[in-house]
């Protein structure tokens, strides 16, 4: 069985790997703006780590932040939006 983390971050590889091939579906994006969204989604969750709870604790903030100025990550990243709220408001 896989852990919810790992879950997440296969979400993220997921989501980044469809950006860069054009496979997304979540509007209009230019080459460049699906490029920037893979390249933030790395971004935030290149911290997350089973048993290390300050370095995904970044991660959590940084995916928290990133749905905030970019409306197509909830999309994007259902599993790992809501894992970072839910880990925020426990």
């Amino acid at each position: 069985m896989i852990s919810e983390t790992n879950a997440v971050l296969l979400e993220g590889m997921i989501a980044i790997r469809n950006l860069l091939e054009g496979r997304i579906t979540v509007g209009p994006l230019s080459q460049a703006e699906r490029v920037r969204t893979a390249q933030a989604i790395a971004e935030a969750m290149h911290n997350i780590e089973d048993g290390n709870p300050v370095r995904t604790a970044v991660s959590r903030h940084a995916l928290i932040r990133l749905q905030q100025e970019n409306h197509r990550i909830r999309k994007l990243l259902p599993l790992a939006i809501a894992w970072a709220n839910s880990t925020m408001t426990a």
